[in-house]
């Protein structure tokens, strides 16, 4: 049986606009949504000096795979840009931190995969957010592994 909800999401689906005007109902997964939110995110980017872009992703390869031979191609030059724009240098490193300290991030997860690319860390505000949360949380276990005294 059809709901409301289903209906409604038929809608937006049909008709992009209504979607991009309530992202609320539907969260950022729309199509139409993301794409306003990619445009938005190049703007910011764009006005990043290349240095500060660059700083963070020597950052990013040196602390998340040191002999990687990632470039920073245009894609990621993006991402770095746009949350260098809203968060700054320093916090966007702590991002960076902060992913280092998800167990499920660095391969703890049922496939053993890795989720820690610049486009994991930066692709919303809620991701940059989240990671700069898990930064500030004190290592528990790793203090007890490397504390003598315990």
């Amino acid at each position: 049986m059809n709901t409301l909800l289903d209906f409604t999401e038929n809608i937006c689906y049909c008709f992009p606009m209504i979607a991009m005007k309530n992202p609320d109902l539907f969260g950022e997964q729309h199509p139409a949504v993301r794409r306003k939110q990619t445009r938005e995110q190049a703007t910011k980017a764009q006005k990043v000096g290349d240095d500060a872009i660059l700083l963070v992703f020597n950052y990013w390869k040196k602390q998340v795979s040191p002999r990687s031979r990632a470039v920073l191609d245009h894609h990621r030059r993006q991402r770095i840009g746009w949350a260098i724009h809203d968060y700054g240098i320093e916090a966007c490193k702590q991002a960076i931190d902060g992913i280092l300290k998800s167990d499920w991030h660095m391969g703890a997860n049922p496939g053993n995969k890795k989720y820690n690319s610049i486009d994991v860390i930066f692709r919303d505000c809620n991701q940059v957010e989240k990671f700069i949360e898990l930064a500030g949380l004190r290592d528990a276990r790793d203090e007890f592994i490397n504390n003598p005294d315990w």
